[in-house]
């Protein structure tokens, strides 16, 4: 090979060691980079909302504003007021109204229903309110007496009516959504304010997992000491028995019966928050829970009022409530255990009310 030959020889060398060499460093840059950024979420989440029309979900509701159809129903919101406006309106309709404690504000709505079924059977339609905190409220929770006309949301084919509803919501809670529930068909969801909407906090609750606490009832969760399932985390916050808890009970209702002979009252405040995935979320009541002992026995649920907030609630994904429940157990009764059975009954849980004793 000549002298030119194994000058332009060596140079291809030189170039496609340089060329490697480029590669090399640049592979180990994105390698460097890929650890420093955060990572990818999971590529098995759900897609929220769900892609389906405006109104069938709370994070893609009704503009505001617009009349609301249903299959047998128009409804318009005529006048929305909240905060001061509101509780001079309602303080005006009835001096026996009061005002909310610190935390809430009353909300007003003044609707126009309209029954287009050609069935002169009355039927019922749900009005109730959501948020940002993402709880329902409904119109019987507000114990007001609202301002004249008070809105009969059952109608006969072809009535109509103008009527107000008062809601109990967070102070200054934002995104307040109209939640229409004719118990048909699907739900509804309207914005009462501009770009209003309750989207699910996808990523904060997948990665939340479910706990092995409280499976047995013989490991029954320590007092106070939260219980996860894949659906529901919950945590007893007080427990109220005997004398003392028969006091509240009498004090929520005075149509409230005594414990029967031999038996007392249990009442239990618990906190509660859904972390499933539901877009229409789920509700928790006093149905959910037992008292048992040791042995794992349990006791009828009574019928009474339970005290102020009570625990029924309905939650969308990420929503909590705080409240009460009353149940029954022998007046000797000691390492009383409550039982938590989510609708997923594979999930029941226990928790220990071993610390009661006001």
């Amino acid at each position: 090979m000549s002298e030119r030959g194994v000058n332009i020889y060596s140079w291809l060398i030189i170039l496609m060691f340089s060329y490697h060499r480029r590669l090399i460093l640049l592979g180990l840059l994105v390698l460097l980079l890929s650890a420093c950024l955060p990572a990818a979420p999971p590529s098995n989440l759900p897609d929220f909302p769900t892609p389906q029309p405006l109104g069938l979900s709370p994070a893609k509701p009704l503009p505001p504003g617009q009349l609301i159809q249903t299959d047998n129903w128009t409804i318009e919101v005529r006048q929305f007021l909240r905060g001061e406006a509101a509780w001079k309106m309602l303080a005006a309709a009835n001096s026996n109204n009061e005002p909310l404690p610190a935390g809430e504000e009353y909300v007003l709505i003044q609707f126009h229903l309209q029954n287009n079924s050609a069935d002169p059977e009355e039927k019922s339609i749900g009005l109730a309110l959501t948020g940002s905190r993402r709880v329902r409220y409904n119109s019987f929770d507000a114990r007001v007496v609202t301002p004249q006309p008070y809105l009969q949301s059952s109608l006969p084919g072809g009535g109509e009516m103008d009527g107000w509803y008062a809601y109990r919501v967070g102070q200054g809670e934002t995104d307040l959504l109209l939640v229409v529930d004719n118990y048909e068909d699907e739900i509804l969801y309207a914005a009462l304010t501009e770009n209003a909407a309750v989207i699910v906090p996808v990523a904060e609750l997948s990665a939340i997992q479910a706990t092995d606490l409280g499976q047995s009832l013989a490991a029954a969760a320590p007092y106070k000491e939260p219980v996860t399932t894949t659906g529901w985390q919950v945590r007893v916050t007080d427990v109220v028995q005997g004398d003392t808890a028969w006091e509240m009970v009498r004090e929520a209702n005075q149509f409230n019966d005594p414990p029967p002979d031999g038996m007392m009252y249990v009442a239990v405040k618990l906190w509660a928050r859904y972390i499933g995935l539901n877009e229409d979320g789920e509700s928790i009541d006093e149905f959910m829970f037992d008292l048992a002992n040791e042995r794992g026995k349990t006791w009828e649920r009574p019928s009474v009022v339970p005290p102020l907030p009570d625990l029924t609630r309905h939650l969308y994904p990420g929503g909590e409530t705080e409240g009460w429940l009353v149940l029954t157990a022998p007046a000797d009764g000691r390492n009383l255990i409550l039982v938590f059975t989510p609708h997923n009954r594979s999930e029941t849980r226990y928790l220990s009310l071993l610390e009661y004793g006001r």
